[in-house]
């Protein structure tokens, strides 16, 4: 009998004061960590299969860590319903409705209170049913996949850098830091997730990270921690570790999800 391996976790890191990374693992929120695990024949995941994300509130914005707990509690709610989905593209039409209504949400949000005027998000994730699987992706958090021995970065980030050299150097002049894709994030602000296809077979692992551990960690190192292949659980915390020892300069979050 298969199984799916999860295991999430989440930390302020060594620089910042609050911690606005936030993971969901099916209906469940957190900021902590989280071990989940799934048999792929069970009734659950036959059922309801499996859905994971990250969100990394927007950093220096008030409210970006609501922005992210919101979006992921939003998200949760539809968990139950996501079994219904009867192929790829029924969840690619059903992912793309909701993630925009998600950023119509928060942007009200951020209009009716001041003090979270600008709120936003980034928002990556995964569902796994059992015929299909989606991703969805928003920002400069991350998905990657890791195969034999080595990552591969599925997810383009939505920052000037993951955009073309031309498009890149007009945002050149706004520092690092810019989404141009986002969850909420002010009136003007400018949400089209990407959807694409995603599977996972046995022996691979999926990584859905904060770029909080992927500013920190270059992919060899991240390849290195994988290869020792530990589980879950022992890779997720030495990834933690191995960004907080290389500075820790953000929040980081992270959920590894492997199938055997």
């Amino acid at each position: 009998m298969g199984q799916i391996h999860v295991y999430a976790i989440s930390d302020v890191g060594c620089r910042r004061r609050e911690n606005q990374d936030t993971f969901l693992v099916n209906n469940m929120v957190e900021k902590s960590w989280l071990e989940l695990i799934l048999p792929t024949t069970g009734l659950y995941f036959s059922h309801h299969g499996l859905l994971c994300a990250v969100a990394d509130g927007l950093g220096g914005h008030r409210g970006g860590a609501l922005a992210s707990q919101l979006v992921l509690q939003a998200l949760a709610t539809k968990v139950f319903n996501l079994g219904g989905l009867a192929d790829y593209a029924a969840a690619q039409a059903y992912f793309a409705k909701y993630i925009q209504r998600l950023h119509h949400s928060v942007q009200e949000q951020s209009l009716e209170d001041p003090q979270l005027a600008g709120m936003g998000t980034t928002l990556t994730g995964l569902y796994l049913g059992q015929n299909f699987g989606l991703f969805f992706h928003a920002g400069d958090s991350r998905l990657y996949r890791f195969r034999g021995d080595f990552l591969l970065q599925i997810t383009r980030d939505h920052s000037p850098q993951g955009l073309s050299l031309s498009l890149s150097e007009q945002f050149a002049t706004y520092g690092s830091s810019i989404i141009t894709n986002c969850i909420g994030g002010g009136p003007g602000s400018h949400c089209q997730p990407d959807l694409g296809k995603i599977a996972l077979q046995r022996g691979e692992l999926l990584l859905i990270c904060s770029d909080g551990l992927s500013d920190m960690l270059p992919v060899e190192t991240m390849e290195e921690i994988l290869c020792r292949r530990e589980g879950p659980r022992i890779a997720a915390r030495s990834l933690l570790k191995a960004a907080k020892r290389a500075g820790g300069d953000d929040n980081i979050a992270l959920i590894l999800i492997e199938r055997t």
